[in-house]
């Protein structure tokens, strides 16, 4: 072969290496995107989130301030069918309460209050303020006072007829003339 052949094989060799080299740098860089993307991207954390407070978490007695026969233990079974824990029922000091009135401590959980006011709101027209509860007025940690109010803010009190006490005069028999 002259020289004229081996400069000839020496540049394609030389552009074949060239090729090489520059092929395996791109295949370098596109695997580098690939990575960097992969690092990049937002992985999901595993933040803890605030622990959902148990229905049955806390202790609730229910009283009778309706004035309605039965009541404390109808929201007994209200309540209990949603998961609460109810420890008692009783009829409380009047049976004036409009509104179902919610006392609780401060140590209890406001989203638990929350989810308690809204079940009884299903029914009930509750007061949107909690009560505060005096650690000697209950061994529970919420007291429920039932009202007499519904949901739409109706009493649910049935109105009883009044009878007309007034006695009706009866005739007297009048004597006859024969």
């Amino acid at each position: 072969m002259n020289m004229k052949g081996f400069v000839i094989i020496g540049i394609i060799l030389l552009l074949s290496l060239g090729g090489f080299f520059w092929y395996r740098s791109a295949q370098s860089k596109s695997t580098d995107t690939t990575k960097e993307s992969i690092d990049t991207t937002k992985k999901p954390t595993n933040t803890p989130t605030p622990k959902e407070t148990r229905k049955n978490a806390y202790s609730i007695e229910i009283l009778n301030g309706s004035g309605i026969e039965g009541e404390a233990g109808r929201t007994q079974e209200l309540l209990k069918g949603a998961g609460y824990n109810i420890v008692s029922t009783d009829n409380a000091d009047n049976y004036d309460y409009g509104e179902t009135v919610i006392r609780a401590g401060s140590s209890i959980n406001e989203k638990w209050l929350d989810a308690l006011r809204k079940k009884l709101g299903n029914k009930y027209s509750v007061q949107s303020k909690t009560e505060n509860l005096n650690a000697s007025d209950s061994d529970a940690d919420v007291v429920v006072i039932v009202g007499n109010l519904d949901d739409n803010g109706d009493s649910m009190v049935e109105a009883t007829p009044i009878e007309d006490t007034t006695p009706t005069p009866t005739p007297s028999p009048e004597p006859t003339i024969i």
